[in-house]
């Protein structure tokens, strides 16, 4: 086995240390702020600011994800993987996102859509199977969390002005964000069209 494949854990005191490092009022509402912007372009799903979505608020999720990097026997934190604490954390907020939306819907058979628009379309299970490999690996190349936005936003059609409306920031501050995203872009059309035809 490579050393590569060895998950290297961090230890609990390289765990507190790196979130008393990052944890600020501002970070925190920025993991807010991507937690419900994920459900969006991500699940499509309009979160409820008074509600939550499912009953979970979004302040919520991010807060029970810190307390479980805490626990004894919680997450841990892969530092061969993530030698940044941040990543390995929206890489975990990532996956508890998924696990939140995908535990609320409850799977069943022979059940009768009466919405047209609900119905399963297996383009678009191909499409995501795109997109979370296009995501994963622009996370691979070091792309940050407003290049991870911004691409969202790109891939859903929205222009400049309309992303720098979805994620308030000025249009200029997309600007330089698309110009470092689309170096790492070229790079993964690159390796798709290597790969993935």
């Amino acid at each position: 086995m490579e050393e590569d494949d060895i998950n290297i854990k961090a230890s609990a005191d390289d765990i507190n240390t790196a979130i008393g490092t990052i944890v600020t009022n501002e970070f925190f509402k920025k993991l807010v702020a991507y937690t419900i912007k994920r459900l969006l372009f991500q699940f499509h799903i309009v979160y409820d600011p008074d509600k939550g979505f499912k009953g979970q608020m979004a302040e919520d999720i991010v807060s029970n994800l810190f307390i479980s990097f805490l626990d004894e026997g919680g997450r841990n934190w892969y530092k061969n993987k993530f030698p940044d604490f941040e990543k390995q954390f929206y890489s975990a907020l990532d996956s508890e996102i998924s696990n939140i939306v995908s535990g609320s819907y409850v799977k069943t058979e022979n059940v009768e859509v009466e919405d047209e628009g609900s119905v399963l379309d297996f383009e678009s299970i191909e499409y995501n199977e795109l997109y979370n490999h296009c995501i994963s690996q622009l996370e691979k190349s070091g792309a940050d969390i407003d290049e991870l936005l911004v691409f969202e936003c790109m891939s859903k059609g929205l222009l400049r002005r309309e992303i720098a409306d979805e994620l308030k920031i000025p249009p200029e501050g997309i600007t330089v964000i698309r110009k470092r995203l689309d170096r790492k872009i070229n790079l993964l059309r690159k390796q798709l069209e290597s790969t993935w035809s």
